[in-house]
């Protein structure tokens, strides 16, 4: 079947506008993930500068030299933070995803409300095999990538780096694999709440769906992925590159001069506070952003497997959240 795009895109949006209730869900699923990597970029920049250089007179009389302090414990200490948001981006990441596919699907069976609470209680009988999903991928594909890095990197010492430049072509083709691999993991899920299924069941549901619907998957990972995950990303992150990419050349610049380092400190300081203070709306755009891409995903699901409509679930709560 032909999918009408234009009608999947626009009732996402209307979808996404009306229930804000869905807001909460996608901010939840992306808060994590985007909070780390600035936080986790600015504390890079800090390593760098205190590392390759001499230590800011401010943080001297304070601490000593910093250059002196034993960075084992700083990389354990980084290890055991960077496991710590892992877990919570992944838990938090499956609960969001699963309550906008059911506040979606329900929206658009045109429910009169979506609450926050009867959401999340609902997600949560789906919360293990959506996790489960999502591991057994990741720990694929991890072991995959270890099989081909391991080789590769062992057959570029043997060969002086002239290996890798033969193997060049077959990283290429793990671009499009994890593309395709992506639409598919994104039907799997769909399946795996909307039809109820087990997680083996739900990726041979999704292969199945991908196979039968390739070229109008395609059409929209394009239009989702590229087009609307791309620009709108671009334009949320160009305040974060403003703030990042002059401190970064300001560093480089006094690190290797070893002039101007108390400046430097202090500009790494408002950087991180300016960083700070477009947090909320960063994580709050691209909550939105997150609804909006898996309302289209699940509508476009609803579309081509045609699902029967089923009755809109209560929920037994006093009010919405808006």
């Amino acid at each position: 079947m032909t999918l009408d795009f234009g009608e999947v895109l626009s009732r996402a949006w209307r979808i996404t506008w009306k229930y804000k209730v869905l807001w909460l869900f996608g901010i939840l699923a992306v808060g994590f993930s985007q909070g780390f990597n600035i936080v986790n970029q600015f504390v890079n920049r800090g390593i760098q500068m205190v590392a390759f250089g001499p230590t800011p007179p401010e943080l001297r009389s304070i601490f000593g030299d910093l250059r002196d302090f034993p960075f084992e414990v700083v990389i354990v200490a980084g290890v055991l933070v960077f496991l710590v948001f892992l877990i919570a981006t992944m838990v938090f990441s499956a609960i969001g995803e699963i309550a906008c596919i059911l506040g979606v699907r329900r929206a658009d069976l045109d429910a009169d409300r979506l609450t926050f609470g009867g959401l999340l209680r609902d997600s949560m009988p789906f919360f293990w095999r959506v996790l489960g999903l999502n591991l057994l991928v990741s720990l694929t594909v991890f072991v995959v990538m270890l099989l081909i890095m391991l080789p590769a990197i062992l057959l570029s010492i043997v060969t002086f780096g002239l290996g890798m430049l033969c193997i060049f072509p077959l990283f290429c083709l793990l671009i499009p694999f994890s593309y395709v691999l992506g639409v598919i993991i994104l039907q799997a899920i769909n399946a795996l709440v909307i039809e109820d299924l087990g997680v083996f069941a739900a990726i041979r549901r999704g292969w199945e769906v991908s196979k039968a619907n390739a070229g109008n998957l395609f059409l929209m990972s394009l239009i989702v992925l590229l087009g609307i995950g791309m620009i709108v990303g671009v334009i949320i992150a160009l305040p974060m590159l403003v703030v990042m990419m002059p401190m970064t050349f300001s560093m480089s610049y006094n690190v290797s001069s070893g002039v101007g380092y108390s400046s430097l400190w202090n500009q790494l300081l408002i950087g991180g506070l300016c960083l700070l203070a477009y947090l909320p709306v960063l994580v709050v755009l691209s909550g939105v952003i997150n609804v909006y891409s898996q309302a289209a995903w699940t509508l476009t699901y609803l579309r081509l497997t045609a699902r029967p409509a089923a009755p809109i679930e209560s929920e037994s709560l006093p009010a919405p959240v808006e």
